[in-house]
């Protein structure tokens, strides 16, 4: 099982932890998304104008119930559809080396997204990592 991650669970951020011990590899990804600045956090949203830079890591199969359990709570993700979700958990696929799997997105459609996209900044490079070093 493949996640697209492009936040605090990248290499070296904090929640990263929270998983380390399932993950069996990790690589460097690119997909089709916009990514805007929190600080703390990164928000995505899918752009076929954008790409956000991230890395693409491997679990376990047999980890992967648990892995999306802990990830879903992380990610505020109650089930396909749930108006009170964070984040969407969606199919994505890279645009360079074709790795498919899941990603945490904000949904376009939802009511939250045009108040996301008021409120804060785009990174216009598409990698928090280099973005957030700013705050460090």
């Amino acid at each position: 099982m493949n996640v697209f991650v492009y936040g605090t669970l990248r290499a070296g951020e904090g929640n990263q932890r929270l998983i380390a011990r399932f993950i069996q590899e990790s690589r460097p990804g690119k997909v089709a998304a916009i990514l805007l600045d929190k600080g703390a956090y990164p928000y995505a949203i899918l752009s076929a104008d954008h790409a956000a830079v991230g890395e693409w890591i491997t679990f376990d199969k047999k980890a992967e119930k648990e892995v999306l359990r802990l990830l879903d709570r992380l990610e505020g993700y109650r089930g396909a559809g749930d108006p009170n979700n964070h984040y969407e958990r969606i199919k994505v696929k890279d645009l360079e080396n074709g790795t498919e799997g899941w990603m945490y997105v904000v949904d376009p459609e939802s009511p939250r997204c045009k108040w996301i996209t008021g409120k804060y900044p785009m990174i216009a490079s598409g990698d928090w990592k280099e973005s957030a070093r700013c705050f460090a």
